[in-house]
């Protein structure tokens, strides 16, 4: 054996010298196979082969290496005659070209195999005929003819040669395309349909070869796409628009096959006749909706679309610009809005664009960019104020009408709802004073809504109107200008700079007109005044992390103007809200940022005082004792006593209240400065500070208050007191000081404030019918909400909402959260997750929008991922199993889904360009003595869809329901559901992710991962998929927030989140922790609206057979559909979600 292999070892050394010695410049790589081809070859025969093949040793590598490896094989395959015979062609085609020697010998084998060797004669002497004549043709001929020889009749052959023969007549590309191409069309089309075709080639040859090319190489993809009995429709379709241009020819050549997908015969001739009737009016806009309109016509009806090009048509007798920017804009602009819109909108949307083409062309396009989204935005009535308005300002200018659509567009998806009607009020008014007005107030507009509250915005339109009512010119400035100023200012202080401004002007319009282009000293030292102040919006995070950081307490920081409640209330102290603390949107009280700051971080701490050392609850039994010194009774059955209950006893109740407060708030600070002592100094001259600043009341019993104020924070009164005055405050001295300790508690300043209200009865007698104006408490310190409404004055509880004005609710609200969610409420979820040995991931914390306050909670929502983890996947194989039938159908339908990203392919044989730099490297290689490549040619490819969806299932206990007598559930359908759809879209690509979730209250909100976007579908999917069950609320904002930040991170052009859902949003939680109702709905409602400002879109599939109003409320802008029966739902998602994305 070992000499055997020695021996075979010694031959191939030998053979591989003696091949070397015959052909010197074979590539080192290609010598192993070719000694092997040479290995079955007698001996004796080898240096015949090789001697044979001596005289194309010298004609360059590649045709060496050819012969080669072809000659071993064909050697075995002829007998001696035929293979001279063989070396003689060879010879005679080596004189036409290395090319075409190459073709020949790589032919050679194919043709004898197949054929025989008089068919190689015959097929050769063909091509030595043809290159004798055009060496050029030889190539493409020799080159990819074979297959083409063996599979027809010879003479055939010759006719099909002779026609591309007469193709090289206006350019040799044509023909080598041709042969290039040959066989492939051969295989798809019958005799006639080819000689049909090659007429239609060889007419558009004749207007332009370069398109004769392209349609030739994309010939066989596109013929493969279409179903046989109906390839007849498409030449027929060629040869009716043979009269245009032949960049029309081209369109419909590509587009068809999606055409006749979609259409029946007689909708495609429909559809061809629309063609036919565009091009006569203007050929660009018919090339352009023969490439667009074939992506819809699977999702709209070619009535629709006889009826949408007819609206254009019938512009052209009033004006042709306007008929043809409606054309294509039109559907150019809503092609990807199709699946958001159905025919009323889209009739709608036509009929205005249609108006809107003869009132400006210029404008078309952007209308039809944005109106879509606009009318999925914008309620009704306001999606007509935006047309109105649009509509007046385009009549006037193409620029900011133009403008107009994309800017508002911007900015609406940034503007909560609530306050869409007031912008398009504020834009009304404009217009009625001046269109220029309007239009540069939207264009403005999406940079100001970034930089102030959406309620600012009418105040600095109304600043520009001042403005303007001095000079036109200088109002133009002012609305390009004062966006960027809006950065450092708020919009009062905006109003001051232009204020100061107008005032510059009135007194020289030369020195004031620069002043609003920020080109003079006095606008920019103006600037630099207004910015000494401290504003909110740079200090927010850092207030919010200042008590985090000292003490715990996480306090959200919220500007007072977006709280309605505020609204005109002469007051500047803070307002607390649950853990929301309204500050004012900038201090400016002192020229020193530090003070100005240090007011800012004393009402934060003042509120984080009141969380750690205050409470609004005391035990029933140490408040009896405290009553029964004065004289007084109060009983309740309530182990816990509401502190602001007791005041109801005291005859003058909003003095004891005021008592109460001040004591109280010196406790809570005295407490704050002994935890945090680092605090004590610069907050303590602060405080003094403004107790400086404060007016000093007249009347007795209200000096006698602001003087206890002064004593409560450890200063002296700076003001006069006389008699009773004196000696009440010198005895209140000392109660206040008995309170200030490191041990005290609340029911010590309670014990306080009766004592000195007892004292006030003896210096001044009973304080019943006493007349008294409460106190105006120091203005860092907080307001609770409900000392501010109307209502809360006379309601029964306004001795609560009285102390609120000193004592704040916060802590309350927190307590009250933290009893609604029990034990073993809190931690059920997490059990469940902990039982079933599921990974805990992350957590992420949510803004949840509260439409009670017109606002968003800060951080409300906890939302953490899961991973579920289990072996058994049993049921994800059965469902496989199941509905195998399905799958397979579902994939062939989903293989039709055109891509929609083209990518460039360099280097290739054939294509729509020259690839330059290839074809420089080629002749330089020519020059160079080298053999050509001929890949000289770029080539656009389709080769990926550019979607990403993420399906997002709700597990809420509900989800348990049964839905037949077999025991099968809703979630078990939903997951049957995933399970298809998993199936279908790996068959095409598409970027996917699965998630699910539910929860309970808002601290615990399950984000399930079934499948990342970066994952395989594998068995720890099907896994997963398989341990879903049924559990907790449908807590659906956070859920879809989480959701949003998942696909912002995904590259893709079209971006959806599917909800499957079988109920509205609903979590069992009480107190500001609700989520019902219109809470619940709003919430979800902004989630989605943000998604959508992301170009997110949403749908919802629901299978709640009673929906009731809560669907419309939610998803009318953005679309759903309701299942009533939810055991289709498995076969209705595949179908649901082709129509979204394609």
């Amino acid at each position: 054996m070992q000499e055997n292999g020695e021996e075979m070892s010694l031959f191939q050394k030998e053979l591989t010298d003696t091949i070397r010695s015959y052909f010197r410049n074979l590539d080192h790589d290609d010598l192993p196979l070719i000694v092997q081809k040479f290995t079955n070859i007698p001996v004796e025969s080898i240096r015949y082969i090789l001697n044979s093949g001596k005289a194309i040793s010298g004609k360059g590598r590649r045709v060496s290496t050819a012969y080669l490896k072809t000659v071993p094989t064909l050697y075995l395959l002829l007998s001696k005659e035929e293979f001279r015979k063989w070396n003689l062609l060879l010879n005679k085609i080596s004189f036409l070209s290395n090319s075409s020697l190459e073709g020949f010998i790589e032919a050679s084998h194919t043709i004898v195999q197949k054929g025989d060797f008089s068919l190689l004669e015959r097929w050769s002497e063909l091509g030595i005929s043809i290159g004798s004549k055009n060496k050029g043709l030889a190539i493409p001929y020799f080159g990819n003819t074979a297959e083409v020889v063996v599979s027809a009749d010879f003479g055939y052959f010759q006719e099909l040669i002779d026609m591309g023969i007469k193709l090289s007549g206006s350019n040799l590309r044509v023909t080598e395309t041709y042969f290039r191409n040959l066989k492939g069309l051969l295989s798809l089309l019958s005799p006639p349909e080819f000689h049909e075709f090659m007429d239609i080639i060889e007419k558009i040859m004749k207007k332009d070869w370069r398109t004769a090319v392209e349609m030739l190489n994309t010939s066989r993809e596109t013929f493969a796409m279409i179903e046989p009995q109906t390839r007849h429709l498409m030449l027929t379709a060629l040869s009716s628009v043979e009269r245009f241009p032949v960049t029309l020819s081209l369109a419909l050549f590509n587009k068809s096959p999606l055409a006749l997908s979609s259409l029946n015969d007689k909708e495609f001739k429909k559809w061809l006749f629309l063609i036919e009737n565009i091009a006569t009016l203007n050929l660009d806009v018919a090339v352009s909706f023969a490439h667009r309109s074939p992506r819809i016509l699977d999702l709209v009806s070619i009535e629709e679309i006889k009826t949408w090009v007819e609206k254009g048509i019938t512009l052209i007798s009033e004006d042709k610009t306007a008929a043809k920017a409606f054309i294509d804009y039109s559907f150019k602009g809503l092609e990807k809005h199709i699946r958001d819109t159905d025919p009323e909108k889209r009739a709608f949307i036509l009929d205005v664009g249609a108006e809107l083409a003869l009132v400006n062309p210029a404008c078309v396009e952007n209308y039809f960019k944005y109106a879509p989204d606009m009318l999925q935005l914008l309620n009704h009535q306001n999606f007509m104020e935006w047309l109105t308005i649009g509509k007046k300002i385009a009549q006037q200018s193409s620029n900011l009408g133009s403008g107009y659509c994309s800017h508002s567009a911007t900015a609406f998806r940034k503007i909560p709802p609530a306050y869409h009607g007031e912008i398009f009020s504020t834009g009304h008014m404009l217009l009625e004073i001046d269109w220029l007005l309007a239009g540069l107030f939207f264009e403005s507009l999406q940079e100001v809504v970034d930089k102030i509250e959406p309620q600012d915005i009418r105040k600095w339109a109304g600043t520009g109107l001042k403005v303007y009512e001095k000079d036109k010119k200088i109002a133009v400035d002012y609305f390009a200008f004062s966006p960027s100023l809006l950065e450092e200012l708020d919009v009062k202080e905006l109003e001051e700079w232009a204020l100061k401004g107008i005032s510059i002007f009135n007194d020289n319009a030369i020195r004031g007109r620069p002043y609003f282009s920020l080109k003079s000293k006095s606008s920019t030292d103006m600037v630099e005044e207004l910015k000494g102040g401290v504003a909110l919006k740079k200090v927010a995070n850092i207030l919010r992390y200042f008590a985090v950081g000292l003490s715990g307490v996480d306090f959200s920081i919220r500007s007072k103007h977006v709280l309605p409640v505020a609204e005109g209330l002469d007051i500047i102290n803070p307002i607390i809200a649950g853990n929301v603390i309204y500050l004012e949107p900038k201090v400016k009280k002192y020229g020193n940022f530090d003070d100005n700051f240090n007011i800012y971080k004393l009402s934060v701490m003042h509120e984080v005082g009141h969380v750690q050392f205050s409470t609004t609850e005391v035990a029933t039994q140490k408040v009896a004792p405290l009553l029964k010194k004065m004289g007084m009774f109060f009983y309740s059955s309530e182990e816990m006593l509401n502190i602001s209950h007791i005041f109801s006893v005291f005859p003058n109740y909003l003095l004891a209240v005021d008592l109460m407060g001040i004591i109280e708030d010196a406790r809570t600070e005295y407490m704050i400065f002994e935890t945090y002592r680092g605090l004590r100094e610069n907050f303590k001259n602060t405080r003094t500070k403004l107790l400086h600043a404060r007016v000093i009341p007249e009347t007795d019993l209200e000096r006698f208050m602001e003087a206890l104020l002064w004593l409560s924070v450890d200063n002296e009164p700076d003001f006069e007191m006389k008699g009773k005055l004196k000696r009440a405050i010198d005895s209140s001295r000392e109660i206040i000081h008995k309170v200030l300790h490191p041990h005290s508690a609340t029911t010590d300043s309670l014990d306080a404030a009766f004592e000195i209200y007892a004292l006030l009865e003896e210096f001044y007698g009973p304080l019943k019918n006493r007349q008294y104006t409460p106190i105006k408490n120091l203005e860092y310190r907080g307001i609770g909400i409900s000392a501010l409404t109307h209502e809360a004055a006379f309601s029964k509880d306004s001795y609560e909402h009285m102390l609120a004005r000193f004592v704040p609710q916060s802590q309350e609200s927190i307590e009250e959260e933290r009893k609604e969610e029990k034990p073993d409420e809190r931690f059920e979820e997490q059990n469940y997750a902990i039982a079933n040995n599921w990974n805990v991931r992350e957590r992420f914390r949510y803004d949840e929008w509260d439409t009670v306050i017109s606002d968003y909670k800060s951080g409300w929502c906890i939302v953490k991922e899961i991973e579920p983890q289990g072996d058994a996947d049993d049921y994800y194989e059965e469902a496989v199993k199941r509905y195998s039938n399905e799958i397979s159908l579902i994939r062939r339908i989903f293989s039709t889904m055109k891509p929609e990203v083209f990518h460039k392919l360099k280097r290739q044989t054939d294509g729509t360009e020259i690839d330059m730099d290839e074809f420089i490297e080629a002749l330089m290689q020519k020059r160079c003595g080298m053999n050509l490549d001929d890949r000289f040619y770029l080539r656009w490819d389709k080769r990926e869809r550019d979607v990403a969806t993420l399906f997002l299932v709700d597990v809420s206990a509900s989800t348990s329901k049964k839905l037949s007598v077999a025991g099968q559930s809703i979630i078990d359908v939903e997951k049957d559901s995933l399970i298809i759809m998993s199936q279908a879209l790996e068959s095409i690509g598409d970027k996917y992710a699965i998630y699910a979730f539910s929860g309970h209250t808002r601290n615990d909100v399950h984000y399930y991962i079934i499948k990342e976007f970066n994952e395989e579908l594998s068995d720890i999917v099907a896994c997963r998929i398989s341990q879903l069950e049924p559990v907790a609320n449908t807590r659906l904002g956070p859920a879809i927030r989480h959701s949003i930040a998942k696909l912002q991170q995904i590259q893709a052009k079209t971006k959806m989140i599917v909800l499957l859902s079988d109920g509205e949003p609903y979590d069992t939680c009480h107190g500001e922790g609700a989520y019902e109702g219109s809470l619940a709905e709003e919430d979800t409602k902004i989630a989605i609206q943000e998604g959508y400002a992301k170009n997110i879109h949403f749908f919802c599939i629901t299978v709640d057979k009673n929906p009731g109003s809560y669907l419309d409320k939610i998803f009318s802008n953005v679309g759903y559909t309701i299942i009533d029966d939810a055991q289709m739902l498995p076969a209705r998602l595949p179908a649901l979600y082709k129509k979204l994305t394609t």
